[in-house]
């Protein structure tokens, strides 16, 4: 078979051509062949409802929810949508830090030196029944944007996934990382 990269992603799938493969990503039966074919060209979704789309790319990133003293996991979802006309709206009770983080994560990005990813993006922040406060979301919203764009490999070989880390920062409007209260509990 042949190495095909899908667009957008920076995952390999072996294909042979014109043929369909199931996706390696695939974690339950329900997303395995053929509900969850691969083929040229197309993005896998990676076990998104096993819909097979070559406009949408999601990716995941986790964090925290200070209540109190207490940290709550939180997890960051982008959703990248090719549309024609670009937007950034973030869902899942934010604050007004929050919101605005949609501006300091674009530029911070854009003059750390990468690439913005061009589209409708969407950001969600579960559990969406709590508040999320402050500046510590912008780090993980910067590395769910980058890998829903395809900046970060997500799937490179020999590397952990993004998935595998708590991520947590404020960033500065030049990319630099700030610190954020909180990170010991």
């Amino acid at each position: 078979g042949s190495v095909d990269r899908h667009p957008q992603r920076s995952c390999t799938h072996r294909i042979a051509s014109g043929e369909v493969d199931s996706c390696p990503h695939a974690e339950s039966r329900a997303f395995s062949s053929p509900l969850h074919p691969v083929r040229r060209g197309a993005l896998c979704g990676h076990g998104s409802l096993g819909r097979v789309s070559s406009t949408v790319a999601i990716s995941r990133v986790h964090t925290f929810v200070l209540q109190g003293i207490e940290a709550i996991a939180c997890e960051v979802e982008a959703d990248l949508s090719h549309a024609r006309t670009p937007s950034t709206g973030i869902v899942g009770l934010p604050d007004a830090a929050v919101r605005e983080s949609a501006e300091r994560v674009r530029t911070a990005i854009l003059n750390a030196g990468y690439e913005y990813p061009f589209g409708r993006l969407t950001v969600n922040l579960a559990p969406a029944d709590v508040r999320k406060e402050g500046p510590v979301y912008d780090l993980p919203i910067a590395v769910a944007l980058l890998a829903a764009g395809g900046t970060i490999d997500r799937c490179a070989v020999g590397a952990p996934p993004i998935e595998d880390f708590l991520v947590a920062g404020e960033l500065a409007l030049d990319g630099r990382i700030r610190p954020v209260r909180g990170v010991i509990s």
